[in-house]
């Protein structure tokens, strides 16, 4: 009877127990397996659970990175569009020499170097 519960164990199926009599060495071996074999199927059930949650915590963090991964792409859409029309609009100012650009720098940096050195 042991053998055949070690092949049902062997292959997977750990809830199970053998009648155990008596108090001899055989008995003792026998509570020593169904001790074993409550303890491998607490085991295994504890394995089935965290295998469930960390399925569940991979399937909640895919769909948190899909969320974020759509919002920083609006956000860059935004960010290129606004680029986009900062330099339109820099372009027009500059075209409409309402805005100098970099013009009075060219102008400003010669006369420094000048001063500094005619003194």
């Amino acid at each position: 009877m042991l053998q055949r519960a070690a092949k049902v164990i062997g292959s997977g199926k750990f809830n199970i127990s053998i009648p155990v009599k008596g108090k001899d060495e055989i008995a003792v071996v026998g509570e020593a397996f169904n001790t074993m074999a409550k303890n491998l199927t607490k085991t295994s059930q504890q394995r089935d659970s965290f295998e469930a949650e960390i399925l569940e915590l991979n399937r909640s963090l895919e769909a948190r990175v899909q969320q974020r991964t759509e919002e920083l792409q609006k956000k860059h859409g935004q960010l290129v569009k606004a680029f986009k029309s900062v330099k339109e609009t820099q372009a027009k100012l500059v075209q409409s020499e309402k805005w100098p650009g970099w013009v009075p720098w060219r102008r400003v940096w010669p006369m420094k170097l000048i001063t500094r050195w005619a003194l």
